[in-house]
């Protein structure tokens, strides 16, 4: 049976191509799942709950708090058991580790002189380099600001020059609005 879309999806072309998980179970797999999941997870755990909670009545009605402290130390032992292994295998781990890095370090100090000298040579060429790069830009870059104060002082004295001979009179002539007076 195909779904109907809600009419907001129908609406919105972004939303129109998501996944809508159906709300409906069928009731026969349903029931069958519930059956299965009693008798297979649920039956069983109670079951081993009980008996062991009967084991551990009988235990100290039996035995008294003497046989109840042994089982309670074994039991303690095989919970703890796991996590010493683990613990173990981490040390060991370790261990291994240390003795590989101390067998690294012992071959290393002819690698890291080759590495040493190497980088060594890297940085002098790399100096010269930016030696080299550093003071032709100095250069360029003092040139061009030599040249751009020089123009610059050179129009001002052009400025003013203009400015001077704007402002001396001239003689004799006289401009279209003016009379000249006797």
């Amino acid at each position: 049976m195909a779904q109907a879309e809600p009419a907001e999806m129908q609406n919105n072309p972004d939303r129109a191509f998501r996944f809508v998980p159906p709300t409906e179970h069928n009731p026969v797999t349903a029931a069958r799942f519930r059956r299965e999941a009693w008798w297979q997870v649920t039956f069983p755990v109670l079951l081993v709950t009980f008996l062991l909670i009967g084991v551990v009545v009988a235990l100290f009605v039996f035995s008294g708090p003497v046989g109840t402290s042994v089982v309670a130390d074994y039991a303690l032992i095989f919970v703890l058991l796991p996590a010493l292994v683990g613990g173990l295998m981490i040390l060991a781990l370790l261990v291994g580790l240390i003795v590989l890095m101390a067998r690294l370090i012992e071959g290393l100090p002819p690698y890291a002189y080759v590495a040493q000298k190497g980088m060594a040579k890297a940085y002098s060429v790399t100096d010269s380099v930016m030696q080299k790069i550093t003071s032709f830009a100095i250069t360029v870059v003092g040139a061009i600001n030599g040249l751009v104060y020089f123009v610059t002082l050179k129009i001002r004295e052009l400025q003013a020059l203009i400015e001077h001979q704007q402002a001396r009179p001239t003689g004799g002539s006289t401009s279209a609005g003016e009379e000249a007076k006797p």
